[in-house]
């Protein structure tokens, strides 16, 4: 089963759309970045960098290396989730602005986009990693039934939980 275009994804489910990465969201990203956000993800200085992180990204998909795509609730930019590393180990990433969290975006997200690649890909497993602090990630990750793995401390010296999705048994 090839992988399809990534550049052009659009999963739609009850009200929430995620949806590949374009340079219509640069603003969005940019005026989201703060709080646990900037925190969490990256922390951009300027409406440049986030133009060449959205470039970077959809070259990475267009490589079929990665998923970027945005959250829109009710056509509503509120987050992001990603999957990186999609050749070698895939590993699951997600933001949720501020005022849409504690909603159930993150969780109903991870599901349909877990479920679209178990489905739609070969991959048969998803690494989720969340820093030890990041409370509110562990428990999404625990939600999910993900599978917890181990502590590691990753590339940017932070203690890190790392869980697994595995597709399920047909």
């Amino acid at each position: 089963m090839a992988m399809p275009n990534l550049t052009t994804l659009k999963i739609k489910q009850d009200n929430l759309i995620l949806k590949s990465i374009s340079p219509e969201f640069i603003q969005d990203i940019l005026v989201s970045n703060y709080g646990s956000v900037k925190e969490y993800f990256i922390d951009f200085k300027s409406g440049k960098e986030v133009e060449n992180w959205v470039d970077e990204n959809i070259i990475l998909m267009e490589n079929q290396d990665k998923i970027e795509l945005v959250i829109l609730k009710k056509n509503q930019f509120v987050g992001m989730i990603s999957i990186r590393n999609l050749k070698t180990d895939p590993i699951f990433g997600l933001w949720i602005k501020l005022e849409f969290q504690k909603q159930g975006i993150a969780k109903k997200s991870m599901e349909i986009l877990k479920s679209w690649i178990f489905n739609n890909t070969e991959l048969t497993k998803l690494y989720y990693t969340a820093e030890t602090k990041n409370t509110a990630s562990i428990n999404l990750a625990k939600s999910l039934n993900a599978e917890y793995t181990k502590d590691f401390i990753d590339e940017d010296g932070a203690q890190t939980s790392q869980f697994v999705f595995w597709k399920p048994i047909q």
